[in-house]
């Protein structure tokens, strides 16, 4: 095998199947260990975050979280993949990711 195929392999492993996109990684990054002294409760600071999302940032960062969505990602793969922005927020369950991310997306087709 080719050093660059094994070099290519590597990377999708790294990354799973549905890499995270530049507005999903910047969205989560955005989420660290400190967000909720300036917001109430995680919804709050939910809606903080995405506010800063304008225009076509907006419609990717909404796209990419629906195909999360309507996507068959194990649980260990969807932590991988919320691993992979950075954030210093950690989700103990899928389904409680999967309900904060149909959360987000919602607010994000409301605000289009």
């Amino acid at each position: 095998m080719e050093q660059r195929t094994k070099k290519r392999n590597r990377a999708k492993r790294r990354l799973g199947r549905l890499p995270p996109t530049p507005e999903f990684s910047c969205f989560g990054l955005l989420f660290h260990q400190d967000i909720l002294l300036d917001h109430a409760t995680f919804e709050e600071a939910a809606l903080h975050v995405i506010a800063g999302f304008k225009g076509e940032e907006q419609w990717r960062l909404r796209d990419f979280i629906g195909r999360i969505l309507e996507s068959d990602l194990s649980p260990e793969e969807l932590s991988k993949l919320w691993d992979l922005t950075g954030s210093d927020w950690k989700f103990f369950d899928a389904q409680g990711f999967r309900e904060f991310l149909a959360f987000v997306h919602d607010r994000l087709r409301k605000g289009l």
